[in-house]
């Protein structure tokens, strides 16, 4: 038996470590719970100026419909080239010339100038491992030059395992990033990407754009 003021004092330790395991252990459940429940995918969510998009070594996954812009040119290699195209036109393989109508051209390994403006291509000008016309080969050498006369009309163009620095324009149309965790809706406004690797596709109005990239500049966000 213990005197009474001793007693008082035990149970008074008593209830402020219970107190103490009760907290802790309320503490614990809170952390599972609020981890449990919370996306970590909501950080690259539009809340702010800046997008966070992990490893830059796995880059970014980007896909993007946007309408294609009054003027576009960019310069470097490409894994391949399928353009569907329009009218008459010669067409330069080499030292041969081609006068062709409405057809299909490929050409594999593609390096050189491609500029566009709407549905018109202003310059192909470079060389190709392999051309291909409807399906047909008409070349055997390891690369050869091709261009145009002149202006040709599309309908649909892509551009194949394209690898660029940097690419810019202003257009409108809407932007996915990592799978769709991020979108951004631009209204004439400024695109950018930088260290791109994947395809472009040309039809109709439209340019679709999939691949990764490191970073990106859309509207007033910045994408890193």
């Amino acid at each position: 038996m213990y005197p009474i003021g001793e007693n008082h004092n035990r149970k008074h330790k008593k209830n402020h470590v219970f107190l103490i395991i009760t907290v802790f252990f309320a503490g614990i459940m809170f952390f599972l719970i609020y981890t449990s429940f919370y996306d970590s995918s909501l950080g690259s969510s539009i809340t702010g100026k800046v997008i966070s998009g992990g490893n830059f070594n796995e880059g970014i996954n980007i896909d993007s419909n946007l309408l294609i812009p009054s003027e576009f040119f960019i310069s470097g290699k490409m894994g391949k080239i399928e353009l569907r195209k329009k009218g008459e036109n010669i067409f330069f393989v080499g030292n041969k010339k081609f006068e062709l109508k409405d057809s299909s051209i490929v050409l594999d390994g593609y390096e050189g100038e491609i500029g566009i403006s709407g549905n018109i291509i202003t310059k192909l000008k470079g060389s190709a491992d392999k051309v291909f016309v409807e399906g047909i080969p008409i070349t055997s050498d390891l690369e050869i030059s091709v261009s145009f006369s002149d202006d040709v009309s599309y309908s649909y163009l892509k551009l194949n395992e394209l690898n660029i620095n940097e690419l810019s324009f202003e257009s409108s149309g809407t932007v996915k990033l990592n799978e769709g965790k991020a979108i951004v809706i631009l209204e004439d406004e400024l695109f950018r990407m930088q260290q791109f690797s994947g395809d472009l596709e040309f039809r109709g109005s439209k340019l679709k754009i999939k691949g990764k990239i490191k970073s990106s500049n859309l509207g007033f966000i910045d994408v890193n």
